[in-house]
C-alpha cells in the first residue's frame, strides 16, 4: 500500500527571528484542531512544533538574515509538519539526552529531541546534504473506530449466495453511504486491510465530502451492500488511482468487480480524467485480470510493496510481504511526446510507452547539465516504514541526497 494522499494545506516561508516563533505555535495549534486532532494532542503537537522552531531559530544561522519553510499536511488519518532549513550541520546522534548527566550537572543537552520525540507519534531528521536539512513531526489523528460488529457475525463466512448477477445493482457512493462502507470493509477482510481509515466511518465520510475519491456500491434486490470500489484523485493531477475494491466472500465470481471498474472508468471519462493506475496484489490475479478487461496494460512490478496480509476466503496468508503490479490506462488520446530515455532503461521503456500506445520521439541532447542541487520530497507512511521518493528536480548532488 503506497503512503496515504497527503495534501499540503499550509507553507509557510519564516526569517530566522524569535517573534516568529509564537505566532507558528499558535497556527499549529489550531491547524491541528480544523484537521482533526482533539484539544489534548493539538497542544502537544504544537508544543513540538514550537521546540524544534526554536532550535532552528537559536542554532540553525548565525545570524538572523535566513530564512526557513515550515509546511503543513495532512490526510484523513495524519497531521505533519516539515521544517526545513540550511543551517549549519547537525547530528543528533550526538546530541543524545541523559536524565542522570542532567540531574547531576544541570547539563540538557539533547532534551529539545527528547521532548519532541515524547510529544509526538513520529519524529523524522533527513540530512539532506546540499539541501539542507528536513525536521518531519508527526501526530497521528485517532478519532474512534466504530465497533462495527462481532466477529461471530455469521456473515464473516457466508457460503455463495444464490443472487443472479443481474439481480445486483450499482450506485454512486455519498457521504452518507461512510457506515455501510466500513461495515463492508470488515466483511470482506476482517481486521487485516492495509488502508486504516477505512475503518473509521468519519475519515470515509470526510474523503467524499472532500471530493478526494469517487466510488460505486453494488447492492442486492435486498438493499444489502456487497460491493465497493473507489477512484482516488490524485493532487494537481488529472490521473486517478482504482482503489478500495472488495467483494463480499458469499457474493464473488458473480461480474461485481468488473462491473464496477466499468461504471468508474466510464465516469473517469465524463470527466476527463486522462489516465487511471491501480496496484494490484500479485498473488490476486482476480484483480489483474478484471483490469486487463478494462484495457489495463502492466507497466511495473513492485516487491514487497505489501505487509504480510491476509484476504478472507481469497488469499489466508502468506510467509513474506507481498509485491504488487502497477497498471494503466490511457483515457484520452495523447499527443506524441518529446522525451529523454536513459540508455540502462531504454528498451523497457519503449516496451511501456508501445504497449499504452503512446508515440513517443527521443531527444539526445549533446550535454546535460544538471540543476546544482536535487529537489527530492519523501512521502513517508509512518505506520509501515514505508517511503516514496519523489525527485523534483535532478542536481550534481543527486547521488549524496540519497544517503
Amino acid at each position: 500500500m503506497r503512503p496515504p494522499r497527503r495534501i499540503m494545506d499550509a507553507h509557510m516561508r519564516l526569517k530566522c527571528k524569535a517573534s516568529v516563533i509564537g505566532s507558528a505555535s499558535d497556527f499549529a495549534f489550531k491547524w491541528s484542531l480544523n484537521v482533526g486532532l482533539g484539544e489534548r494532542d493539538a497542544t502537544r503537537f504544537a508544543l513540538a512544533v514550537d521546540e524544534v522552531i526554536t532550535d532552528v531559530v537559536l542554532y540553525a544561522f548565525p545570524d538572523e538574515n535566513c530564512e526557513f519553510e515550515v509546511i503543513f499536511r495532512s490526510d484523513l488519518s495524519t497531521a505533519e509538519v516539515v521544517v526545513r532549513e540550511l543551517g549549519e550541520p547537525f547530528d543528533p546522534d550526538r546530541h543524545r539526552y541523559d536524565s542522570e548527566r542532567a540531574l547531576a550537572t544541570g547539563d540538557f543537552q539533547g532534551a529539545g529531541v527528547e521532548l519532541v520525540r515524547r510529544l509526538v507519534d513520529d519524529f523524522v531528521f533527513l540530512n539532506k546534504g546540499k539541501a539542507g536539512k528536513e525536521f518531519r513531526i508527526v501526530k497521528r489523528i485517532t478519532n474512534p473506530p466504530l465497533d462495527i460488529i462481532a466477529v461471530s457475525d455469521p456473515r464473516l463466512s457466508a457460503p455463495p449466495t444464490d443472487d443472479s448477477p443481474e439481480s445486483y445493482t450499482l450506485h454512486n457512493v455519498t457521504a452518507d453511504d461512510a457506515e455501510e462502507v466500513a461495515k463492508l470493509i470488515f466483511r470482506t477482510y476482517g481486521y487485516s486491510y492495509a488502508n486504516e481509515d477505512m475503518y473509521h466511518p468519519k475519515r470515509i465520510e470526510l474523503g467524499f465530502q472532500r471530493d478526494e475519491k469517487f466510488g460505486v456500491i453494488a447492492r442486492t434486490s435486498r438493499g444489502d451492500s456487497v460491493g465497493y470500489f473507489a477512484v482516488l484523485r490524485q493532487p494537481d493531477s488529472a490521473i486517478g488511482e482504482v482503489a478500495e475494491v472488495m467483494v463480499s466472500p458469499g457474493h464473488r465470481c458473480k461480474g461485481l468487480m468488473t462491473r464496477m471498474l466499468g461504471a468508474l472508468v466510464e465516469r473517469a471519462r465524463a470527466e476527463k480524467m486522462e489516465a487511471l493506475f491501480g496496484e494490484a496484489v500479485a498473488v490476486h490475479d482476480i484483480s489483474q485480470r478484471v483490469n486487463h478487461k478494462h484495457g489495463f496494460q502492466t507497466t511495473a512490478l513492485m516487491l514487497a510493496a505489501f505487509p504480510i496480509t491476509r484476504y478472507r476466503q481469497l488469499i489466508e496468508s502468506f510467509p513474506e510481504d507481498m509485491s504488487a503490479v502497477v497498471e494503466f490506462l490511457i483515457l484520452e488520446p495523447q499527443e506524441p511526446h518529446e522525451v529523454y530515455l536513459p540508455h540502462k532503461y531504454r528498451r523497457i521503456l519503449r516496451t511501456i510507452y508501445d504497449q499504452l500506445g503512446i508515440q513517443v520521439e527521443e531527444l539526445h541532447p549533446a550535454r546535460f547539465d544538471p540543476a546544482p542541487r536535487t529537489r527530492l520530497d519523501v512521502d513517508i507512511a509512518y505506520h509501515n516504514n514505508h517511503a516514496v521518493l519523489v525527485v523534483q528536480r535532478f542536481g550534481s548532488d543527486f547521488d549524496s541526497s540519497l544517503v
